[in-house]
């Protein structure tokens, strides 16, 4: 899973800037079932379920930030947050087999 960030200065007129953030979670091949089977929990944390969906589709999801600080902050969450369930997929898949503690 990879995940794919737009990000952009917005401003409303009256000298408020705002930062704004889209973020697409691209997944290809077998990550659809691996998706569908094991889920993806730290991003569904990060964003409450009912925008996991949308973060999986091609519109993604977009939050307005007020502080860059802010922004950059998200952006590390998710950044985490992919790694995360990138390396829970492959843990999960390789699970199998006999280990013998200690050894």
């Amino acid at each position: 899973m990879q995940v794919i960030f737009r990000k952009a200065r917005e401003s409303d007129g009256d000298d408020a800037i705002r930062f704004v953030v889209r973020a697409y979670g691209h997944i290809a091949g077998n990550e659809h079932y691996l998706r569908n089977v094991y889920g993806a929990a730290p991003i569904e944390r990060i964003l409450g379920a009912k925008a996991l969906g949308e973060f999986f589709s091609p519109y993604g999801v977009t939050q307005t930030f007020s502080d860059v600080n802010a922004a950059e902050a998200r952006i590390a969450q998710l950044k985490a947050a992919c790694d995360a369930v990138n390396d829970y997929w492959k843990r999960a898949e390789e699970f199998g087999g006999e280990e013998t503690y200690p050894k």
